[in-house]
C-alpha cells in the first residue's frame, strides 16, 4: 500500500485508497498538472517483477489511452513508480453500477436507457478490436444517474484468476460460455456479459446463482436460465427476447456486435410484443445470415402465401414422385438473373420473394431456401429472397458518434448515399458528429441522401478577438479558446475583484491576429508558494519569462511567474546570484508540491523543467 501524501513521479499526490482488485490497487490522487484529482491504478506488489503481466499491463493501457467515448472512462496517463506500472485515469466521483442499483430502485425504461449507454461505450471499443473480457456492474461507474461510464477494458485482466476474494467470485457470474471453458472470446463473449447485466438490472437477480464458483461456470455453460419475464411479468416480450438472446450459449446464435444490439433496444418499447424481433427467425432464416450479418427481410403477406402454397406443392411431391437428388448451391449475393442460370437445370418450382435488405444492391440475393449444399430434387421449391431496394425508415441520433460509428449506424438501416460537413469548432471531440439532416427521427427512404457534420480541430481558425475585461478567468479563457487562441498567458496581481480580468493584450476586436492572449488578473486570495529556480547560464538573448502550466476547465494556460528585460546576459545571471525566485498561487494547502515550468529567451523555449514550491506565509 502506498502512504497518504505520497508523491507520484512528481506529477500526483496520493489522497487516498479507494478500491483493491483481484490484480491492483486505485487510489484516488491530486495532479499537479490538472490541479484535479485523478484515480491512479496500480498493479499489485505481487506482479511488480512479473515481466509478462507488466507488459501486458502497460500495452493495454496505451490502447486504453486511444478509447475517446463519452461512456468510457479516459485513460491519461502511464508510468512507473518503485519499480511498479501504474495507469492515471480521470476520476469519477460516483458508484459503481452494482451499487447504484443495490440503493436505487430503476425502472424498465431507466435500466434499457443506461445499458443502450453502455453499449455504445462497448462498441466504441469492439469497432477498435478491444474486448472487454471483464465486463459487469462493478466495472460501470455512474457518473450520475444517467451517464454510466465502463472502466477497466482487459487491462492486466489474467483469463484464469485462482483466487477467493471477492473480485473472482464477482466476476464469475457474469462469464460467457466460452470464457468458462477457457475458449478464445471475441467480441459476443461482451455481449454475454451485458445481458447476464441486463438480465439483474431488469429482474433483481442473476441468471445463475450458486456459492461454489466452479458451479456457476458451468451453469453458464450448460443451462438455459429463466426467462426473464418469469421473474418480472413488467418486462415486455421484446426485451424478453433481446435479453435471451444475449444469453444464448452459441455465440453464432447471439448478436454479433453491439451495433446490432442498440437497434434492437431502441425500438423495445415502441414494439412491446417483439414482432419486430420474431419476424427475423420465421421460416428458419436468421435475420442475420451467416454471409450477411445485417439483413432484415420483411416479406408481403401475400408472398409468403405464395411462398407457403409453393412449399406445399414441394411437400406433396415429395410423396408422390420419384426422383434424382442434386445439391442445392449457394445463391446468395448473385443477382436473380445469375441464381435463375445456375439453376437453371433444375427442374423443380422457383418462387421469387421480394425483400428487403438494409445493405444489399437491387436485385441480389440475400437469402434461399433450402440452404447451400442440401439435398434437392425434381419437383421440389426453391425460394429466392431477393433485395427490392430501399423502404422507409426513421432517422437514428447520431449526434456524438465518430464518424465511423455513424456511417456503421447507417449502413445498418441500409443508407449508403452519405454526405460529409466539416464544422472547425475547439470544443468537440475531433472527428465527432455534430449535427445531422435529416434530424433525429425524420422519416427517409434508405436510398435518400443523409449529411453528416462532423467536428474538426485540425483547422483552428482565427476571428477577432474578444472582448474578456470584466470577465472571471474561466469564462475569459474559454472565450478565448473558442475563438482559435491556443497560446495564453496569465499575469495574477493585486487588483480588483478574485480572479476577474483587468486587462487584455491584444484589446478587443483586434483582426487577423495569430499571437497569444495576454491576460492580467487579479490576485485569487489562494495558498502563495514559492520556489527558487537556479539558472546559472543563459544564450545570448534579451529577454527572460518564467511559466507554469496550469489548466482550467481542460485547457492548458501558462501563469507567468517572471519577466524581465536586460542588456547582457551573464551580467543579469550574476546579478541574480544564478538563482531567481519565483510565486505561484494555488486553492490547495499543502507543504509543498511539484510543478512543470518552462524558461523562455526572446520569446523562444529554452529549457523545461520541474521545480518544487513551499508554503510562503
Amino acid at each position: 500500500m502506498i502512504d497518504n501524501g505520497t508523491v507520484i513521479s512528481s506529477k500526483y499526490r496520493i489522497v487516498e485508497h479507494t478500491a483493491s482488485g483481484g490484480m491492483s490497487e486505485v487510489y484516488k490522487a491530486y495532479s499537479f498538472r490538472s490541479r484535479n484529482y485523478v484515480a491512479i491504478k496500480f498493479l499489485k506488489d505481487i506482479y511488480r517483477f512479473n515481466e509478462e503481466m507488466i507488459a501486458t499491463f502497460k500495452n493495454e493501457a496505451k490502447i486504453f489511452m486511444h478509447l475517446n467515448s463519452r461512456y468510457i472512462v479516459k485513460c491519461i496517463d502511464i508510468g512507473e513508480y518503485n519499480n511498479s506500472t501504474y495507469i492515471v485515469m480521470d476520476y469519477i466521483d460516483g458508484p459503481d453500477l452494482k451499487t447504484y442499483l443495490d440503493s436505487n430502485k430503476i425502472s424498465l425504461t431507466e435500466a434499457v436507457e443506461i445499458v443502450k449507454k453502455i453499449v455504445k461505450g462497448l462498441g466504441y471499443a469492439h469497432q477498435r478490436n478491444i474486448i472487454h473480457s471483464d465486463l459487469k456492474p462493478q466495472n460501470i461507474i455512474m457518473a450520475d444517474k444517467d451517464t454510466p461510464l465502463i472502466i477497466d477494458f482487459g487491462i492486466a485482466h489474467s483469463p484464469v484468476e485462482q483466487s477467493s476474494d471477492n473480485h473472482v467470485v464477482g466476476s464469475v457470474y457474469y462469464l460467457s460460455p466460452e470464457q468458462a471453458k477457457s475458449e478464445p472470446v471475441d467480441k459476443r463473449s461482451d455481449i454475454y456479459s451485458l445481458g447476464v447485466i441486463l438480465y439483474e438490472m431488469c429482474t433483481g437477480s442473476l441468471p445463475f446463482q450458486n456459492d461454489d464458483p466452479l458451479t456457476v461456470a458451468l451453469l453458464h455453460v450448460h443451462q438455459i436460465p429463466k426467462q426473464p419475464k418469469e421473474l418480472n411479468p413488467e418486462i415486455p416480450e421484446s426485451l424478453n427476447l433481446i435479453i435471451m438472446r444475449a444469453l444464448e450459449k452459441n455465440p453464432g446464435n447471439r448478436y454479433s456486435n453491439a451495433i446490432e444490439l442498440l437497434s434492437d433496444l431502441n425500438r423495445v418499447f415502441d414494439d412491446p410484443e417483439g414482432h419486430y424481433i420474431l419476424n427475423r427467425s420465421k421460416n428458419n432464416v436468421h435475420w442475420l445470415s451467416v454471409r450477411r450479418n445485417r439483413i432484415i427481410i420483411y416479406s408481403s403477406i401475400v408472398l409468403i402465401v405464395v411462398a407457403a402454397l409453393a412449399i406445399s406443392i414441394y411437400l406433396v411431391s415429395r410423396i408422390s414422385l420419384n426422383r434424382r437428388n442434386n445439391y442445392m448451391p449457394d445463391i446468395v449475393g448473385k443477382t436473380v438473373d445469375q441464381a435463375e442460370e445456375q439453376l437453371k437445370g433444375f427442374k423443380g418450382f422457383v418462387v421469387k420473394v421480394e425483400a428487403q435488405d438494409v445493405e444489399a444492391e437491387d436485385g441480389v440475393v440475400i437469402s434461399q431456401e433450402p440452404s447451400a449444399g442440401s439435398i434437392i430434387q425434381d419437383k421440389d421449391t426453391v425460394v429466392i429472397y431477393y433485395s427490392s431496394g430501399g423502404r422507409i425508415v426513421d432517422m437514428p441520433d447520431l449526434i456524438g458518434y465518430s464518424y465511423d460509428e455513424a456511417v456503421e449506424i447507417l449502413n445498418q438501416y441500409g443508407i449508403k448515399n452519405i454526405k460529409t460537413e466539416k464544422v472547425y469548432s475547439n470544443e468537440s471531440v475531433e472527428g465527432e458528429i455534430v449535427d445531422q439532416n435529416p434530424g433525429i427521427d425524420e422519416q427517409l427512404n434508405t436510398s435518400d441522401q443523409v449529411t453528416l457534420t462532423v467536428s474538426s480541430i485540425s483547422d483552428k481558425y482565427i476571428e477577432f478577438v474578444p472582448n474578456v475585461t470584466g470577465m472571471n478567468v474561466k469564462e475569459a479563457v474559454k472565450a478565448c479558446f473558442v475563438r482559435g487562441f491556443s497560446a495564453i498567458y496569465i499575469y495574477e496581481a493585486g487588483y480588483g475583484g478574485d480572479g476577474i480580468v483587468y486587462s487584455q493584450d491584444p484589446e478587443a476586436s483586434v483582426q487577423d491576429y495569430s499571437g497569444p492572449v495576454t491576460l492580467k488578473i487579479s490576485n485569487r486570495n489562494y495558498n502563495k508558494y514559492v520556489s527558487v529556480i537556479p539558472i546559472s547560464y543563459l544564450p545570448d538573448c534579451k529577454s527572460i519569462r518564467i511559466t507554469a502550466d496550469e489548466i482550467i476547465d481542460g485547457i492548458t494556460v501558462e501563469m507567468v511567474l517572471y519577466e524581465e528585460s536586460f542588456n547582457d546576459p551573464g551580467r543579469f545571471i550574476a546579478e541574480n546570484n544564478g538563482t531567481f525566485t519565483v510565486y505561484l498561487y494555488e486553492p490547495y494547502e499543502s507543504s509543498d508540491f511539484t510543478a512543470s515550468m518552462t524558461i523562455y529567451t526572446d520569446g523562444n523555449i529554452y529549457m523545461k523543467k520541474s521545480a518544487t514550491f513551499l508554503q510562503s506565509k
